[in-house]
């Protein structure tokens, strides 16, 4: 055989043997880019996970994590060309597992910040309550008119409230986004009288202490 046919040969041999141990440029290209969507991904959902409150998912992460180690130790300089077709198709399998559970993981995270946004909408606002309605009275509790929610009797345990007393350390739960409110009265001879209340500005109502005054129904309420 000529120097010149040897050469051909030397060179077609070692291209097999490269092609036979090693990947291919566009073999390599997708190993890579499967992989890496991976990670994103992975760490997308770790991160949107990490601003739960809940624990809901955490199982669902570390199931998926321990599969995925696997292909983040992948050394791509041992692996051959008819391994890759199987390894892009698992990767982006457990890609989309990902994602599935991202999406998840975000609509929990939205139905948190509503709930968190709701409950901010929800103060007490301490009161304290002067009967000066010439009665003496068995029964005080606290509607939200716009709410249609009434509280029980702050007059616990069967006690009364006489005319000229004051009853300390009431709260009322009030929702911002209503705007009427009235105290149910009832009188030791069961007369319920209803006696609205106006506060000045519930925005700022929380950090303050209001004085109700109840006077003869037909007086109403004063509030400061």
């Amino acid at each position: 055989m000529s120097k010149k046919g040897l050469y051909i040969l030397t060179v077609m041999l070692c291209s097999l043997m490269l092609s036979a141990c090693g990947l291919s440029e566009e073999n390599l290209s997708k190993l890579t880019e499967s992989r890496d969507a991976l990670l994103v991904q992975k760490e997308l959902a770790e991160n949107l996970n990490g601003n739960l409150v809940s624990d809901t998912f955490e199982d669902d992460l570390k199931q998926l994590s321990s599969q995925s180690e696997e292909f983040s130790a992948l050394n791509f300089e041992k692996l051959k060309n008819k391994e890759v077709e199987d390894l892009v198709s698992r990767m982006d399998s457990l890609t989309g597992s990902y994602q599935e559970l991202t999406d998840k993981i975000s609509e929990e995270l939205k139905a948190e910040e509503n709930t968190t946004k709701e409950s901010e909408k929800h103060i007490e606002i301490l009161c304290q309550i002067e009967n000066a309605s010439g009665s003496e009275l068995s029964s005080i509790c606290f509607k939200d008119n716009s709410a249609n929610t009434v509280t029980a009797n702050y007059l616990a345990n069967e006690t009364t409230l006489p005319s000229g007393r004051i009853l300390a350390g009431v709260t009322f739960p009030v929702y911002l986004g209503s705007n009427s409110f009235c105290l149910i009265v009832t009188d030791t001879l069961e007369n319920e009288y209803e006696y609205a209340v106006d506060f000045p500005d519930l925005s700022e109502a929380a950090d303050k202490e209001f004085k109700v005054k109840l006077g003869t129904p037909e007086e109403g309420a004063s509030i400061n």
